[in-house]
């Protein structure tokens, strides 16, 4: 696309995006390429890795990458940080409401959001950003970056239990994730409930 950052193997939604501001010159289609595409579990078994923690922003692809690493959830992943949309911003694209129900059926809790982005509507006026707060609050929320954890008794299954992936370096592995992110709090229960392993 025009804007490189928004550039998706989805094609933009413009009928929608034809009403905010800048959306319309940004998603304008420039070229076209053909990629390969494999599942995540595949990529990681043909190459031997297994992942702990993992950031997937894609525009809009974000939803079919989780439902090809099934294998990464059941076996490895325990924190994902993932950009997610409010909205159909591309045609096909899946929503907040998607992602959070497909990693709650693996046992992952939205812990945080992040990075909130807002579109702000086009008018004859040429209002952009009034409001309370310095316009953080004009616009539409679009889309953000939402933090998943393994959920907490998940969690301490895989510290406490006889998992290729689990045991004390899980533990250590998710308090340092978790210090990364600023979650001391979080990181310290982990520490606490898993000290004893």
């Amino acid at each position: 696309t025009q804007r490189v950052s928004m550039t998706s193997m989805l094609l933009p939604n413009t009928a929608l995006l034809g009403r905010f501001w800048d959306k319309p010159e940004h998603t304008t289609i420039v070229r076209t390429l053909d990629v390969p595409t494999d599942s995540l579990d595949n990529v990681m078994l043909a190459n031997g890795i297994a992942l702990d923690v993992i950031k997937i922003d894609v525009q809009g692809g974000e939803y079919e990458i989780l439902t090809g690493a099934r294998s990464a959830f059941t076996n490895s992943l325990f924190l994902a940080e993932i950009e997610v949309s409010f909205f159909e911003r591309y045609a096909g694209l899946r929503t907040f409401g998607d992602v959070v129900a497909l990693m709650r059926e693996s046992n992952f809790d939205l812990i945080d959001v992040g990075r909130l982005k807002r579109y702000r509507y086009r008018n004859s006026f040429g209002v952009v950003n009034p409001g309370l707060g310095m316009g953080d609050w004009a616009g539409r929320l679009a889309f953000c970056d939402a933090l998943f954890m393994l959920n907490d008794d998940a969690l301490l299954e895989r510290v406490g239990g006889d998992y290729p992936r689990g045991g004390p370096d899980l533990a250590l592995k998710a308090i340092l994730s978790t210090l990364a992110y600023g979650k001391a709090d979080l990181a310290a229960w982990i520490f606490d409930a898993s000290a004893a392993r």
